[in-house]
């Protein structure tokens, strides 16, 4: 299947070269609290969808074991992803292993041009790679019919990272997946720019990370991975809990903030303030929402 881009909206897909920071995951027992987080938030959400996998040889469609709804930013995605009640899949399984060690952001997922030449590209590096899945949802497009959008997806084994789960997708359908109707408006939110991860050994993880993505490790006190569009940053507890105002942050290793540009922040505000939330700074050109107010993960807006 033959990607496009979406019209009228920033570049989704990286050439054949390039690696994107695509989207994030919360995992959450209960869909209807968390949509209710994120809305508070200024988020637009899609409608609730169940995951299925196609089956390359048969054609046939098998459930996953897990559901979302996402929130589509004109430059990347947010997701919320939950259990599908009795599901006992590998994959459902892992969410509820998540959920069970604390709700928040346990995804992060990045984009290249060929999800099975990068698993080729993994296996030869030493990573342990999970056969692609070729997940399927079936939704509703801009103008009414029912359409299915299409991702290839490649995980590393789990234990590669234990800072949660780490995959690699190629997009089918982007028309169908970024409709405009579903961009924020309550807040003017453009990107998805950062992931910082609070862990023991900042060092060999932001290695680790650098190796699976195939991009160079920027050494400091909180090392950086850097992508073609977006970035990861590593950082100890104490380095952490300075940045944030010592707020509470989730256990070692896992994702500790979120940061997403905005292209007009006193609009974000003052859609935080009317959803009853207590943004703090970073700096004077930076929101701050605690852990507690943005479904268990610090969430940091800048200035787009």
């Amino acid at each position: 299947m033959s990607p496009t881009r979406p019209a009228g909206a920033a570049p989704q897909l990286p050439n054949d070269s390039q690696i994107f920071l695509d989207h994030i995951g919360w995992m959450a027992p209960d869909m209807a609290r968390a949509s209710a987080a994120l809305d508070a938030l200024g988020l637009t959400l899609t409608p609730y969808s169940v995951h299925a996998h196609r089956d390359p040889a048969t054609d046939e469609l098998k459930p996953v074991g897990t559901a979302n709804r996402l929130a589509m930013l004109p430059t990347g995605y947010l997701e919320v992803l939950t259990p599908v009640d009795g599901a006992s899949s590998p994959v459902a399984k892992h969410v509820k292993a998540c959920i069970a060690r604390h709700v928040g952001v346990h995804l992060v997922a990045f984009t290249v041009a060929d999800a099975e030449a990068k698993a080729r590209a993994l296996a030869k590096s030493g990573f342990t790679v999970q056969p692609p899945v070729h997940l399927r949802r079936t939704i509703e497009a801009a103008d009414g019919r029912k359409v299915e959008v299409a991702f290839t997806v490649v995980r590393p084994a789990f234990d590669h990272f234990p800072e949660g789960r780490v995959q690699v997708l190629a997009h089918h359908t982007p028309d169908h997946m970024w409709q405009s109707r579903y961009f924020p408006t309550a807040s003017p939110y453009e990107a998805l720019v950062e992931v910082a991860y609070v862990v023991d050994d900042p060092v060999e993880t932001a290695e680790r990370f650098a190796r699976f993505l195939d991009r160079p490790m920027i050494n400091g006190a909180n090392p950086v991975v850097a992508l073609d569009r977006g970035r990861l940053q590593f950082m100890k507890r104490q380095g952490a809990a300075e940045m944030f105002g010592a707020r509470a942050l989730p256990p070692n290793p896992s994702v500790a903030a979120i940061t997403l540009s905005s292209r007009d922040l006193m609009r974000t505000r003052d859609c935080f303030l009317s959803s009853g939330l207590h943004p703090g700074s970073l700096n004077a050109d930076h929101l701050l929402i605690d852990a507690a107010e943005a479904l268990g993960v610090h969430l940091v807006v800048v200035p787009a």
